[in-house]
């Protein structure tokens, strides 16, 4: 039997996606498989597959997501390959696949929170790209063999947008990469955390303002935002600056008038950290005051549990996904309040760092286990002999 994997969003580069995509290979190819498995990969990429057993072989497939060179040569590349099934990680599914597929659909955040804010296009090509991701989602999960969910709400989603596919869905939950020693970083002495993009459903905005209101009984604590420095999070840098610039020109304003020295600095204690590798990712968990993590919604809570493996007090929504993936193990907020979400975060501050043990939780999620209820279901769709 021959199955091809599209792993070409390979990698942290591709945040999540490429979180799973990685893990789920390196730890698929753990087990003995009476399978022959083509790996999609772009040549592009900054990491690729390595160090794979002898059935495990690379096929370079060099064209970008959404793009109209995957609509039609990966089509073609398929057809040269003659796969038994192709898995697809992501619902990037060509439109004129003809050989059988399953896919992994992670969240419908676009369902439910559609916003021009989450684009650099103009509106009406916006708007229209949501139509056309609508029509394509609806035709990949009706022509898909079966549907891989990474949380119960994500697979409560499509039941419910999409009912006729319920009885394809299969639910096989994520889980954090495994430990790495810190390294050493100069790092303030107190510091919230949150990982991740600054799309408009990630709430950072919100976030912000909690946070500056915390600092009015503790100035010294600093936020640190860790994401690539895309459009998305350039832009949430300079409205932090603008906003800040506008306090300052305020408080200028008021010390003329009450004769005082005006203070010109533009501090607002938010570093922009850019991309973090895995050691660095490991040293800002495990030294911050709190991990936090304010979405409208998400599709799983990687970030959450990765914090959770070196200590740090969690802070997220109050939301399904994060209350079905982290249950007990940390605070929930209603992420549409401010206000409250400045009371967690002083509290937190204040009872210095009074940690749950999470440990029978973190044990709930692992790749290995994610990798064998994979490797099941793809033994049931190919009727291969797989030795786990």
């Amino acid at each position: 039997m021959k199955i091809v994997i599209d792993t070409r969003l390979w990698g942290i580069e591709h945040r999540g996606l490429g979180r799973y995509v990685e893990q789920l290979v390196t730890h698929l190819a753990q087990f003995d498989l009476s399978t022959d498995f083509i790996l999609l990969t772009n040549p592009h990429n900054k990491t690729a597959p390595q160090n794979l057993p002898p059935n495990f072989k690379l096929q370079p497939a060099p064209w970008r997501i959404y793009s109209w060179q995957e609509q039609i040569y990966l089509p073609r590349l398929l057809n040269q390959l003659k796969p038994d099934l192709v898995f697809f990680p992501h619902f990037n599914v060509p439109f004129f696949i003809k050989q059988p597929y399953i896919v992994t659909i992670h969240d419908l955040i676009l369902h439910h929170y559609p916003s021009s804010r989450a684009t650099t296009l103009p509106k009406p090509i916006y708007w229209l790209k949501i139509l056309a991701y609508k029509i394509v989602l609806k035709r990949v999960i009706n022509r898909a063999r079966t549907i891989i969910t990474i949380s119960e709400a994500t697979g409560n989603d499509i039941k419910k947008f999409y009912p006729k596919v319920a009885n394809k869905i299969n639910i096989i939950p994520i889980a954090p990469a495994e430990k790495v020693a810190p390294t050493e970083i100069i790092l303030p002495e107190n510091y919230f955390l949150t990982v991740g993009a600054a799309y408009p459903h990630k709430n950072l905005e919100m976030l912000i303002r909690a946070f500056q209101m915390t600092r009015l009984s503790r100035p010294e604590i600093k936020l640190i935002i860790v994401g690539k420095k895309d459009f998305f999070m350039k832009r949430l840098e300079q409205e932090v600056i603008n906003n800040c610039h506008s306090r300052a020109l305020s408080a200028v304003a008021l010390a003329k008038e009450e004769g005082g020295n005006p203070d010109t600095k533009n501090n607002t204690n938010i570093i922009f950290w850019g991309e973090a590798d895995e050691t660095t990712l490991a040293t800002l968990y495990t030294h911050t005051s709190a991990y936090l993590l304010p979405s409208l919604i998400e599709g799983f809570g990687l970030g959450p549990l990765e914090a959770l493996q070196y200590g740090a007090p969690i802070i997220v929504s109050d939301i399904p996904v994060l209350k079905e993936i982290l249950e007990d193990s940390v605070t929930f907020v209603n992420p549409n309040n401010e206000n409250l979400w400045a009371e967690a975060m002083l509290q937190v501050l204040n009872e210095n760092k009074n940690l749950i043990n999470a440990a029978n939780l973190l044990q709930k999620y692992n790749w290995t286990t994610c990798a064998q209820l994979t490797a099941e279901l793809l033994k049931s769709l190919t009727k291969t002999t797989i030795h786990v």
